[in-house]
């Protein structure tokens, strides 16, 4: 079982959320799968696969009145699982990956940016990722522009 605690003035947000990228049922069992969620796992609905949704039937998110605190300015999130075997492990988190206080680092922009972007195909990415790396550099940002329109686009 995996439960899923979030601030009660926020919890409707998460709770069942038809919306997939907001639902804690579905976005807690593909990161638990996958170590991660990607933008393909916001786009195709995945709940048709029996692993997904095993996970998401023993899915919870209850609402805790001690992380409401902070909220909306701070999502605090603690998770429980609790193993097939009675093991239990919990994880709280005040700030979401990104924030200032829980920041990224310049790989992992990069490779999120990889992945949103892939479309564009590795050599265009790789010249967008050098450019961007000496952006303070540049007296001239056409360049870039023209790498981050879309073909076609007629910008």
């Amino acid at each position: 079982e995996m439960v899923l605690r979030f601030p009660t003035s926020g919890v409707a947000l998460i709770d069942g959320n038809p919306l997939k990228s907001h639902c804690g049922q579905y976005i807690l069992p593909i990161a638990v799968l996958d170590r991660r969620v990607t933008i393909d796992d916001i786009l195709h609905d995945r709940r048709s696969d029996p692993r997904v949704d095993e996970l998401s039937r023993r899915t919870r998110v209850v609402a805790d009145d001690a992380l409401d605190g902070g909220f909306p300015a701070r999502y605090s999130t603690v998770v429980e699982v609790t193993t097939a075997d009675g093991r239990r492990f919990t994880e709280r988190v005040d700030y979401a990956r990104g924030c200032p206080e829980n920041p990224v680092t310049p790989e992992e922009v990069e490779a999120k940016f990889r992945t949103l972007a892939e479309v564009a195909g590795p050599a265009v990415l790789d010249a967008i990722c050098r450019l961007v790396g000496r952006i303070e550099e540049l007296e001239d940002v056409r360049e870039l522009g023209e790498l981050l329109q879309l073909p076609g686009a007629g910008v």
